[in-house]
């Protein structure tokens, strides 16, 4: 049975969606191949993703033996590639990585980003490798929409501040759309919170089945840009998105220009054109199909196959 060390951290700072993407993956190798894993990291948000595993801290990581590491690399203070076991790098952005194998499922995604690798680096770069849960594989709308409008939020400040405006401008909503809002375990709570949502239908940590059903129950989606994108576009939901930081403005815009979503920040009049939008189902089943096109939410699969037949088999 081989043994993986996965090196990753899940601080407030850095919230929970890379812990998220890696036991996506880990799940899918899991289906292949029996594994051992330890893990070697900082943040609380490991435990909730991760039990019943190991947990060294960074400045034990020389004493870990493994067969082979997948690290994410947004979180790397330490590099691993300093022995002769494989290393796999789960990568947003490019750069100069020493890894074996490169997997960026990100739409924007090339080989090019990348430099000073190995020639016997492989790289799985695309939205075909974008690493969902199970949950959010491609489906169609089969669900009935109960909730017309939801709202997911990630973590930090800027996801917490746009909860509020937002809220504040469906206050006096035109019509009886129900609104839900759902936030992961890093959100940072506003002090008019309760104020905020007294009309609002709200959930925190929902695990991944229940959020995939929430979503499939809702006509229309906001959400905060990053791994909840990928998920509402693979499960068909059309969707309104607000980038959580800079760096994801470039992949928004990428779904802006293949008309599967609109960037929050460039919507005047919110409040009526949400109603447009909830009211245009037309449009909704064309985002939907043209989204899913894109994303399948297969992309844990297609990458655990190839890492298995490369380093497990």
């Amino acid at each position: 049975m081989k043994k993986i060390l996965l090196r990753f951290d899940a601080t407030k700072e850095i919230g929970m969606g890379h812990a998220i993407r890696v036991q996506s993956l880990v799940d899918a190798i899991k289906d292949k191949s029996d594994i051992n894993l330890v893990i070697c990291g900082e943040g609380e948000g490991i435990k909730k993703v991760f039990q019943n595993i190991d947990i060294y801290p960074l400045n034990e990581l020389h004493k870990i033996h493994y067969d082979l590491a997948i690290q994410d690399i947004i979180s790397s203070k330490i590099g691993l590639k300093n022995n002769d076991k494989p290393l796999i790098i789960i990568d947003d952005f490019g750069g100069s990585f020493n890894a074996d194998l490169i997997l960026n499922g990100s739409v924007l995604a090339d080989k090019n980003l990348y430099k000073n690798y190995s020639s016997k680096t492989k790289f799985l770069c695309g939205g075909q490798y974008a690493l969902l849960r199970t949950d959010f594989e491609k489906s169609l709308q089969e669900y009935k929409k109960i909730y017309d409008l939801t709202i997911v939020a990630g973590s930090g400040t800027k996801a917490s501040e746009w909860v509020v405006s937002t809220l504040y401008e469906l206050t006096n909503f035109k019509t009886n759309y129900k609104v839900t809002l759902i936030v992961g375990s890093q959100f940072i709570f506003p002090s008019n919170f309760q104020e905020i949502t007294k009309h609002v239908d709200f959930y925190q940590s929902l695990n991944a089945n229940h959020l995939a059903q929430k979503l499939r129950q809702s006509r229309l989606a906001l959400v905060t840009g990053g791994m909840v994108m990928y998920e509402a576009i693979a499960l068909g939901v059309p969707i309104l998105v607000y980038p959580n930081v800079e760096n994801q403005l470039e992949e928004i815009s990428f779904f802006v220009e293949n008309n599967v979503t609109e960037n929050l920040i460039h919507i005047d009049a919110l409040e009526d054109h949400i109603i447009k939008l909830l009211n245009d189902e037309q449009k909704c089943q064309e985002r939907q199909k043209l989204g899913q096109k894109l994303i399948d939410g297969h992309g844990a699969k297609r990458a655990a196959d190839i890492i298995y037949e490369q380093f497990l088999n």
